[in-house]
């Protein structure tokens, strides 16, 4: 019994040395991962470069549900296998503590691939005690790059529409990264290139756009739940296509989010240009309304003019909602008056003496 006793204290004693163990050597591991020293491991929704001898040697990534197209088919050529598709693929270590790290290799000649990422977010600001939204700049070097859907911001400025009047513009663009290989080694700054050719393209989009027809299309963003996106994508398919294929970013969407004036002249311009706007919107107002007003008095005149006595019927009436108290009619030889009274005391038509029926 002292035996057994003993036995299993032994075994419980082991086992807790062996956890406390493992547990100082995952922390250690855990510790080198988070400064990519010998070991690293790409978090949810992100993808990591590892360098041999300043030379790409392969990517890791964490993404559930998706997987490098390499990993399903290894015979894909470089770039295409670093495409990032649908499927689930076991990788990295799966022990206790340390699941998902990856092996880098040993310093000084393996490495995690790091760069400088500029970007920019929509964040709320205080503005003369109102809150609103304006774009943040944000940059820091990076060990990462994320393969989520995301949205990014740029601001275009002093670009001309139509009616030369030069604006400034917030422009979101929405996306994410298909390849990230071509992202990180087929350009030098994959957003900022991508930025570069769609800002180009956008300054050609408001040159063929006056400046309501800009308003118009920033404003429907914000019009509220169940609004139509007006989503410039078919203007710029093919420029889409050209960044998906080129730096394996896939834009999804491109919006205008706001345009305002560029300079203080365009302002005193476009409030001009306004005015201009209301007057004639005011002025085609008033013209459907005295059209919709002449085709109510035509209808509605013709039908009195088809009921027998209806045009006498409709004088009468008149002259008893008016406020004379006098009503004169003839021409200048003879001008028979007829005392009408007050509009008090006159009843509301015009009453007439029953016929005399009576045989003679």
């Amino acid at each position: 019994m002292l035996i057994s006793s003993a036995i299993g204290a032994g075994l419980g004693l082991a086992f807790g040395i062996f956890a406390a163990a493992w547990y100082a050597f995952a922390y250690i591991i855990r510790t080198l991962a988070d400064r990519d020293v010998l070991v690293t491991y790409p978090m949810e929704t992100m993808a990591k470069a590892i360098m041999l001898n300043g030379r790409i040697h392969r990517l890791v990534m964490a993404f559930r549900g998706y997987c490098f197209a390499g990993d399903l088919d290894p015979t894909l050529p470089s770039p295409e296998k670093w495409d990032v598709v649908p499927g689930n693929v076991t990788v990295g270590s799966r022990l206790p503590l340390i699941r998902g790290i990856r092996w880098v290799g040993l310093p000084p000649f393996s490495n995690v691939y790091r760069y400088r990422f500029s970007w920019a977010s929509l964040e709320e600001q205080s503005l003369n005690e109102d809150l609103a939204k304006k774009p943040v700049f944000s940059e820091k070097e990076i060990d990462y790059i994320f393969l989520r859907s995301d949205v990014y911001v740029t601001k275009i400025e002093k670009a001309e529409c139509a009616d030369n009047i030069p604006l400034d513009a917030v422009i979101l663009i929405g996306g994410r990264i298909v390849n990230p290989y071509k992202a990180l080694f087929g350009v030098e700054r994959w957003l900022e290139a991508s930025i570069n050719v769609i800002d180009s393209r956008m300054r050609s989009f408001f040159g063929c756009k006056t400046y309501v027809e800009l308003r118009s299309i920033a404003e429907a963003l914000h019009s509220g739940p169940g609004a139509t996106e007006y989503s410039l994508s078919i203007y710029f398919k093919e420029v889409m296509e050209q960044i998906k294929e080129k730096w394996g970013f896939e834009i999804s969407f491109i919006q205008i989010y706001s345009v305002d004036p560029g300079s203080d002249l365009a302002d005193e311009f476009i409030r001009s240009t306004t005015l201009v706007y209301v007057a004639q919107q005011q002025r085609d107002a008033n013209m459907a309304e005295g059209d919709g007003l002449a085709a109510r008095d035509k209808k509605h005149y013709g039908a009195i003019q088809e009921i027998s006595g209806g045009t006498e019927f409709f004088k009468w009436d008149a002259i008893a909602r008016s406020k004379l108290t006098t009503y004169v009619e003839g021409g200048d030889s003879v001008r028979p008056s007829i005392p009408i009274g007050t509009t008090a005391d006159r009843p509301a038509t015009p009453t007439r003496e029953p016929a005399d029926h009576t045989p003679a």
